[in-house]
């Protein structure tokens, strides 16, 4: 659903977070290119009023290119009451791993639920759990690929261990183009760590990599 921006309330605490102005930049270029993959998502809390539960940066983008509204997807929790009834729809609903995550880090931020908690809620394991939480914490851009099916949370997980954010957005296009499994992706990392160590060993500060070359590229 589409939902106007000025009808979504930002709790202070998330106010006070520093936002990368270029990624918030390089993320609206995103919306230009490819339209807003990822819903926010919302909590109502009124008849035509929302609070922000994720997405902030997504909403601050929105407002870079002047729009007036966001597709959200909403989540209907009001009180800790209620949170069997948003367990069992982990449970049997076919959400996206993004709307997973989404509801999982409500859970347990909002909610104060502890993975274990999370886990016999829901039915599901520690490492599907840990999964979703630390997918909600990625950079947009990896995050739409897991959206789009396009990267596993695995892989996406491998990738975002790369710090240099040019070389892991080359890395993430490869990925997306051409599909990379969690190994893939590992030996990634694993060589631009190496690759990171000699620099180190060099003294000379500059950026040391190779691009790799992937057939069909």
């Amino acid at each position: 659903m589409k939902i106007p921006i000025d009808a979504i309330t930002i709790d202070r605490h998330l106010l006070r977070r520093a936002l990368d102005p270029d990624a918030l930049a390089q993320l609206a270029a995103d919306f230009v290119e490819n339209g807003q993959i990822q819903p926010i998502a919302v909590e109502r809390t009124g008849p035509a009023t929302w609070r922000l539960v994720a997405g902030r940066r997504r909403i601050h983008a929105a407002k870079l290119l002047d729009w007036t509204e966001i597709e959200a997807h909403e989540i209907t929790v009001k009180t800790l009451a209620e949170i069997p009834a948003l367990a069992e729809n982990l449970k049997r609903s076919q959400l996206s791993p993004l709307e997973e995550a989404d509801t999982v880090h409500w859970m347990h931020t909002e909610g104060q639920m502890s993975i274990a908690d999370i886990c016999e809620r829901t039915g599901h394991g520690t490492s599907w759990v840990q999964d979703r939480l630390e997918l909600a914490n990625m950079p947009e851009n990896v995050k739409d690929a897991v959206h789009r099916r396009k990267l596993s949370i695995g892989a996406a997980g491998m990738l975002c261990r790369i710090t240099q954010l040019d070389y892991r957005d080359y890395l993430l296009h490869i990925a997306v183009t051409n599909g990379a499994t969690v190994h893939q992706a590992e030996a990634w990392w694993l060589d631009w760590t190496a690759r990171m160590r000699m620099q180190g060993d060099t003294g000379d500060g500059l950026p040391f990599y190779v691009m790799p070359y992937i057939e069909g590229e």
